[in-house]
């Protein structure tokens, strides 16, 4: 299955390492709306899902970090 880069989100723990922020951060700039499209699924009470599209328009990811963080080439 091939995953669009404007389908692909990683939880909080991965945008906060690609970020260089503790995942509470994260949380509070989902909660405030400040990483566009970030989103809680339904279940997954105090869980965020941020799309790859919002970090990317922040930072680019570190290569290194790449594989690791989205599991995309």
């Amino acid at each position: 299955m091939i995953v669009a880069m404007a389908d692909a989100v990683v939880n909080a723990e991965k945008a906060a390492r690609w970020l260089n922020l503790s995942p509470e951060s994260i949380t509070r700039l989902c909660r405030s709306g400040l990483l566009k499209g970030a989103f809680q699924p339904a279940g997954y009470a105090g869980k965020w899902c941020v799309p790859i599209d919002a970090l990317e328009a922040i930072t680019p990811c570190p290569e290194q970090l790449r594989a690791e963080i989205t599991d995309l080439p």
